[in-house]
């Protein structure tokens, strides 16, 4: 193919083309000749015959094809899944039986730790329903054992399949008071209860209040409680004698009585000043150590209601009402009761032969 072209002649008949339209076209020759005559390039990869397109005269389908079973891909398993459903399942059951199963039914509530209370009155302050042992709220029945005042501390576990097991740490009693011949013990929270008579000797030591006030029983306050026994605790290191008991007279006159024979008059304790106002008044009292022998007395009282201005006097002595509040007391029968019974009667009534 020729590299050069010469121009066109014009058509006859046909006017001649302007100046720039021809160059243009002159280009544009120019341009395509030197593409038709450029070098081809070699392909450096071939495509074989087998793999080109080649057509055919079936006639195409426009419908969209059905989407193939997946029936050679293997099913996957969850094993896992199926595992924890099983054991789920099984949960659910057991669940279920152990609440309903009679076997697992509260059937025993036991005791420990008692001393002055009674199993009986710690079970019903407890009121441990009857249920299933593995529906029973624990901190729940801790909580109504807490409720009682003698109560300092408790614990309730379980043990399979049906028993209760309830342990209580008791209040340890600080003061002992003995009014018309019974005997209560009081707490340092102020709760009382009757002392147990069968085991008097237990509680024998603990500092005693002999209360002569008329009229019905009055309380003794916590703070008092726990000043008294203190006050019974330190009296011998400080004036070298034990305190033997404390008085409360007719009079509402508060005393300490020393083992050595002589008491010290504290007055009247009815109001919160009068008690705070006790240790000052036994402060007094030791200093009268260098004046007095407290251990062998000459006296019979120290009288401390002015605590500036002590005064001392009486002759040395312990009643026998004090002497004996360390010792158990027996019922005793009002001679003016005339349905009392006789002697006879009721040692019979008490397991020995009746006599008449």
């Amino acid at each position: 193919m020729s590299t050069a072209l010469a121009d066109p002649q014009p058509l006859a008949g046909t006017a001649p083309a302007s100046g720039a339209s021809s160059e243009r076209r002159a280009r544009a020759r120019a341009q395509a000749a030197a593409i038709a005559d450029a070098p081809r390039i070699v392909r450096r990869y071939s495509v074989s015959r087998e793999f080109e397109l080649r057509s055919t005269s079936r006639r195409r389908s426009h419908r969209p094809r059905p989407r193939p079973r997946n029936v050679d891909r293997p099913r996957v398993r969850h094993p896992r899944r199926l595992i924890a459903a099983a054991v789920l399942a099984a949960e659910v059951v057991a669940l279920g039986m152990a609440l309903t199963v009679p076997a697992f039914q509260v059937r025993a509530v036991t005791v420990t730790g008692t001393q002055l209370l009674e199993t009986d009155t710690v079970a019903g302050a407890a009121a441990v329903p009857h249920r299933s042992i593995f529906a029973l709220d624990a901190d729940t029945v801790r909580a109504r054992l807490m409720n009682v005042p003698w109560i300092a501390d408790a614990s309730v576990t379980t043990e399979l399949p049906n028993t209760v097991r309830i342990s209580v740490v008791e209040r340890a009693p600080l003061l002992r008071v003995r009014r018309g011949g019974a005997d209560v013990l009081v707490a340092g929270n102020g709760a009382t209860m009757p002392a147990p008579a069968n085991t008097f000797q237990r509680w024998s030591s603990i500092p005693a209040v002999i209360d002569d006030r008329p009229g019905a029983p009055q309380s003794v306050s916590a703070s008092l409680a726990q000043l008294l026994a203190t006050i019974a605790k330190r009296f011998p290191g400080v004036f070298g004698t034990s305190v033997a008991a404390y008085t409360w007279g007719t009079d509402d006159v508060f005393s300490i009585w020393s083992t050595a024979g002589w008491r010290a008059v504290i007055g009247h304790l009815d109001t919160a000043d009068s008690v705070v106002a006790v240790p000052g008044q036994l402060s007094a009292l030791a200093a009268l150590r260098g004046q007095v022998d407290l251990a062998h007395p000459a006296f019979g009282y120290i009288d401390l209601e002015n605590a500036a201005a002590p005064s001392i006097g009486g002759t040395p002595g312990v009643p026998p009402a004090v002497l004996s509040v360390n010792q158990p007391q027996s019922p005793q029968v009002s001679e003016r009761d005339p349905t009392a019974a006789p002697p006879a009667t009721r040692r019979g009534w008490r397991g020995s032969p009746a006599s008449g």
